[in-house]
């Protein structure tokens, strides 16, 4: 990882509304901002099963 750390940071070198550009266009983002977007709007899942259920939901459509 240190020897490679210049690369890893490289992401901070572009100006800032670059970098949201960047992120926003990252489709794993996307999916975990949008799973965590249903999630809070439930507020309490009654078990793991459902919780799976949600995400299963969210990437699926």
């Amino acid at each position: 990882m240190e020897k490679n750390l210049g690369s890893l940071l490289k992401y901070y070198e572009y100006p800032e509304s670059i970098r949201r550009s960047i992120h926003s266009t990252n489709i794993i983002e996307r999916m975990n901002s949008e799973i965590r977007r249903r999630i809070k709007i439930i507020d309490s899942l009654p078990s793991e099963e459902s919780a799976m259920k949600i995400i299963y939901l969210s990437i699926a459509y």
